[in-house]
């Protein structure tokens, strides 16, 4: 999967990069030691010890799906301002489910998310590529699909444009009723309503 193709979803880029490991052949999937050194199960989540009991691939499932708005609240404390990207907050919520929240409050990354310096922003992820002293592909990977998530995407893109075409008709319905033509302001002044009324319901489908 590769960054311009990996779909926007988290839990879609969580389950590429982590991976479900160690299911045995009777189908359940059991705790094992991550690179990090830490006793993980299922999709990539800690747990107490290597001792806890095998789960379902189902239940690995689910506790993924449950674990997910958590790490959205951290990346949307942290940077609330993202939160009107669907595909940055997903890449995000990805990066704070494998590198936890403390360390993306501490990081340049946030700070230039929080500016908005998109371009610089997608750079950083290159700077979170290792594991236990090494350099991991498995990571290079995961931040370059992220990085991708986090660069405008076209859906973005039309966004914002509709925006600058409410504006501009808001301003020309302006002018229009300032020189007292009613019949053409009110006109651009419904384009620019229309717009908006767009910009919302393709931004309310986004953020699902």
């Amino acid at each position: 999967m590769t960054a311009a193709s990996v779909n926007v979803d988290a839990s879609d880029l969580i389950k590429e990069f982590e991976g479900c490991h160690k299911v045995k052949a009777d189908g359940l999937v059991y705790p094992y030691t991550c690179p990090a050194g830490y006793p993980t199960q299922g999709w990539g989540l800690v747990v107490a010890s290597l001792s806890v009991p095998a789960i379902s691939r189902g239940e690995a499932d689910t506790r993924l799906a449950a674990a997910i708005p958590y790490y959205r609240r951290e990346v949307l404390s942290a940077s609330p301002g993202v939160g009107r990207f669907a595909a940055r907050t997903h890449a995000l919520t990805s990066f704070v489910y494998n590198l936890g929240g403390t360390r993306y409050r501490a990081s340049t990354l946030r700070r230039k998310v929080n500016a908005e310096e998109w371009d610089d922003a997608a750079e950083e992820f290159g700077k979170w590529v290792w594991g236990g002293g090494r350099k991991l592909p498995g990571l290079v990977r995961r931040r370059a699909a992220e990085r991708g998530c986090l660069k405008m995407s076209w859906g973005e893109f039309y966004i914002w444009t509709v925006w600058a075409m409410a504006g501009l008709n808001l301003l020309t319905g302006i002018g229009c009723l300032w020189n007292k033509n009613w019949e053409h302001g009110g006109m651009f002044i419904a384009y620019a309503v229309a717009c908006v009324f767009i910009v919302f319901q393709v931004t309310k489908a986004q953020v699902r």
